[in-house]
Parts: C-alpha cells; structure tokens; sequence
C-alpha cells in the first residue's frame, strides 16, 4: 500500500472528517440527513470470498455503521480512487455483498442497508468510467429487469465549487481545496486560515499528494503532542521561520568565509595581523 492509499485511510478514518465527507454527498445528493461523528461505529473492513477452490481476501479503505440513537441505519463504505477504474461497478458489487453476507450473523443489529461513496481524486479527467453495473456489462435492456444492478457513487473532488467544499470541515477542506488549485492553477497555495484539527495526518497526506519536504518539514517541527492549530498560516509560518533562520546562518557563514579569504591575502602580502584583524573584524584567520 501507498504512502498516499496509507495516508489517506488515516485521515479520513476519524469520525469528524469521515461524517464531513458522507454529509456532503447527502447534500450534494438531495438527502436530508446528517451523520453525527458519534454515530459512527468502525466495523472490520476485511472479508473473505471463494473463487474456485482458493479463498481471497479483500479489503475496503474505510468502513463504518451509522448508528443514530443506537440503531443500526446503514453502513458507509469510503473507497478512494486516485485513477478512473472501469471495473469500480464489479468491485463495489464484490464489496457490499460481503456486507450483506456477513449481516446474516449479525445478533446485535437488523439487517441494515450499505451504502459506498467514491472518493475521486483525479485533476487531469472527470470519471468517465461506468457508473452502474448493467453498462459494465453491456446488459441488454430486455435482461435488465431480472439482473440486480450495481451503482458507483462518485464524488469528483477537484471539481466540487468552492461553496460546496466549503461544507466540509476544515481538515478535508484543505485536502479539496488543494486538489481544485491543481486542477485549475497547476500549483497549490496554502489557505490563508483554516482550522485543523489532525495536524499531523494531514501533513502526512499534503506530503503524499505532493512530495512537497516543506509539509514534511511543518511536521516534524511541530512541537511534540501538538495536533490541533487554530490557522493553517499559523502551522507554515514554522516552515517559513525556519527558512528564513536558515537562510540567514547560511549568509553568516558565507560571509565569514569571505572574510577569512581576504585575511589570509592580507596576511600572505605581508600586512600585521594586528591590522588585518582591525580591516576584517576577525581574530581567528584559520580556514
């Protein structure tokens, strides 16, 4: 698994941003309702299936059981696709009827229905694979109403509106907002101010989208145990304050290393050290 898949699953692995995330598909889609991060409940996200005489494992991103008032309502699946996957209609398929299977010894809930939302993070083409399973498998019209279809939920997040991104919590929205500055500036500026709550993992996912060292170097100089910051400017003025320390020692040095040049010409003309030492305010003229 990629850094990227690795950072992206622990982000929005949290309650707070995984219910950000669902609730924005239910406005974006018509539903009236709101997921509370308490809610949320982590369900394994592992199940086994048999092909042939082999069993496999397969694994989703992100998995939970939306529990309001401690009944079981639906479970919310989160799949994050960096590339556009034709196949996404079969793989769901697979997916939500190992959920289904594995209600059957279910004690504690009813049987509940499941629902998965795609996650897409592509900047250079919108999804233009099949949506649904019938057009996966070129089902033929008169078959349709006797096979059981299979539809893909897509969230294409470099395109979302700035109004729409803005929904969400500050901790996807910056992980959007970026996504949406590369799709339409070919760069990414960080926001002014937002408030973020999981600091260290969004740090690590920036990294991961971008290779960019400055957010792995925002991180490592966070002070230890420190996970929330009020603005994001507030966690990159580190990085600047850095560079600039940085830049500044590095002037110092080249600039005593030039004066000990002209010491040591000074010196091989023949000039007292005395008198060197007063034209370069240096005592020391070793190099």
């Amino acid at each position: 698994m990629s850094d990227k898949d690795m950072s992206e699953k622990t982000l929005f692995d949290y309650n707070d941003v995984f219910a950000d995330i669902v609730n924005l598909y239910f406005a974006l889609s018509g539903i009236n309702r709101r997921v509370k991060p308490e809610e949320l409940q982590n369900i394994r996200s592992r199940s086994i299936y048999k092909f042939g005489d082999d069993l496999h494992e397969q694994e989703r991103d992100i998995v939970k059981l939306w529990k309001p008032e401690g009944i079981a309502i639906c479970l919310i699946g989160l799949e994050n696709q960096t590339d556009i996957d034709p196949d996404m209609p079969l793989r769901i398929f697979g997916y939500e009827g190992a959920d289904y299977r594995g209600q059957l010894t279910d004690k504690e809930n009813a049987p509940y229905f499941v629902l998965t939302i795609v996650l897409y993070y592509g900047t250079e083409r919108r999804w233009t694979a099949p949506k649904n399973l019938f057009d996966r498998l070129n089902v033929p019209q008169e078959f349709r109403p006797f096979v059981n279809d299979c539809r893909v939920n897509v969230v294409e997040l470099a395109w979302l509106t700035d109004e729409q991104a803005k929904m969400l919590g500050n901790d996807a929205y910056v992980v959007i907002d970026y996504l949406r500055q590369v799709r339409t500036k070919k760069h990414y500026d960080v926001p002014e101010e937002a408030e973020i709550k999981h600091v260290d993992e969004l740090l690590k996912l920036l990294y991961a989208m971008t290779k960019e060292h400055k957010f792995e170097k925002v991180r490592q100089t966070l002070p230890e145990g420190e996970n929330t910051m009020k603005y994001v400017k507030s966690f990159f003025e580190i990085e600047r304050e850095a560079g600039r320390a940085e830049g500044l020692a590095e002037g110092l040095a080249k600039e005593i290393a030039n004066l000990k040049e002209i010491a040591q010409r000074l010196l091989a003309e023949g000039m007292p050290p005395e008198k060197v030492a007063a034209i370069t305010n240096l005592s020391d003229f070793s190099k």
